[in-house]
């Protein structure tokens, strides 16, 4: 839908459907928050960069849905733009937002970090 959309704007792209690992559950798909987890593991990534490398070509960039890394999301997405020799952006997906849940957990590390070094309440003073 994404590409076709693209295309309807006069942009160049393309779909790739790519194989993902059988799930361990037995279930029969992923969830974003289960892909999220899958792409912080070197060898899925690996497995998706073998799968996605020779479809790149001269592409500008690569797109992904929402879903390269749940708490370092950042290093997932540099890793695949290096390894794919393209910048690579991420699609937005239906909920639940991967992108919300890590921007979720950053600001609760942060006011954690925060909360620790302040102090709350009246100072008790003593005379």
């Amino acid at each position: 839908m994404t590409a076709d959309n693209l295309q309807m704007q006069g942009f160049p792209a393309r779909a790739l459907y790519i194989d993902l690992p059988q799930q361990p559950t037995g279930g029969f798909d992923y969830w974003p928050v289960d892909l999220a987890a899958l792409f912080e593991r070197p060898s899925f990534r690996a497995d998706v960069i073998r799968q996605v490398r020779p479809a790149v070509g001269s592409a500008a960039r690569v797109g992904f849905p929402a879903v390269l890394g749940l708490y370092d999301a950042a290093r997932v997405q540099a890793v695949l733009a290096d390894a794919l020799g393209a910048p690579v952006f991420e699609i937005t997906t239906l909920p639940p937002s991967v992108p919300g849940m890590r921007l979720y957990h950053a600001l609760r590390a942060r006011l954690l970090n925060w909360a620790r070094s302040s102090r709350w309440g009246r100072r008790r003073h003593t005379a």
